[in-house]
């Protein structure tokens, strides 16, 4: 934000300087044309293309002009600079080269958000060597993950896009681990536009939303609290036995 603040108050200054040199040129007693075509070419850097000898030193406003001509000059340079700076800052070679290698997936998973139980199926999918791309709305994490090494896609689950850019028509599973079942369902209703035969699995966090999921085309329903509790159970039995 701030960028484009000092953007547009470079642009100002240029402007404003450009139309006072072609008001200094003018007043001399050069037509308003050269004035105009002399004061661009000298803001560009580049010389007038005829023998023009009006750069006097003897003249004050002649003088004042090609100040002004070179402070534009240095004003263009530091704009197309900061523009072009600008332009390779959002060219991501990493993600790049992701999209490349999420578009040639096949029967793969796909896992959105970026959350921690992403993370533990990340680690599983890793060891057992099977394809996957995470799709996540946060840019941070999305680096984040390229950095490590996982295929991972910026976006939303509800976007059509966004699902399109993980390659959706070629997945075989969908994981939705939103805790939010107003967000899974869209998401699911979303990926059956796009494939109907893909497989999708969502987490809930309360038993009364298992129905809904399952009218939206969820085929499997997870509930990582009961999971967890199950879990924690079995692991106390285990030990009271001993």
């Amino acid at each position: 934000m701030r960028l484009r603040t000092v953007h547009k108050v470079l642009i100002l200054t240029l402007f404003i300087l450009y139309i006072l040199s072609v008001l200094i040129i003018w007043s001399i007693g050069y037509s308003l044309w050269v004035a105009i075509l002399w004061n661009l070419l000298t803001f560009i850097g580049a010389d007038f293309p005829i023998d023009f000898s009006l750069p006097d030193k003897a003249n004050p406003l002649a003088f004042l002009s090609n100040v002004f001509g070179v402070i534009g000059s240095l004003i263009i340079t530091i704009l197309l600079t900061s523009f072009f700076y600008q332009i390779l800052s959002k060219i991501n070679i990493r993600e790049r080269i992701t999209m490349g290698k999420v578009k040639r997936l096949k029967n793969h998973f796909i896992l959105t958000p970026a959350n921690k139980i992403a993370s533990y199926l990340i680690d599983e999918f890793k060891k057992n060597k099977l394809g996957f791309v995470v799709l996540d709305p946060s840019q941070k994490n999305i680096e984040m993950l390229i950095k490590e090494g996982v295929l991972a896609v910026k976006g939303d689950p509800i976007n059509i896009e966004a699902l399109e850019n993980t390659n959706i028509k070629n997945a075989a599973t969908l994981l939705l681990l939103n805790d939010d079942i107003v967000k899974n369902t869209l998401a699911a209703l979303t990926a059956k536009r796009i494939n109907d035969k893909i497989r999708i699995a969502s987490r809930i966090k309360r038993v009364d939303e298992l129905a809904k999921m399952k009218r939206v085309g969820v085929n499997y329903i997870v509930m990582p609290e009961v999971a967890v509790g199950d879990e924690l159970g079995n692991f106390l039995l285990r030990h009271m036995k001993k």
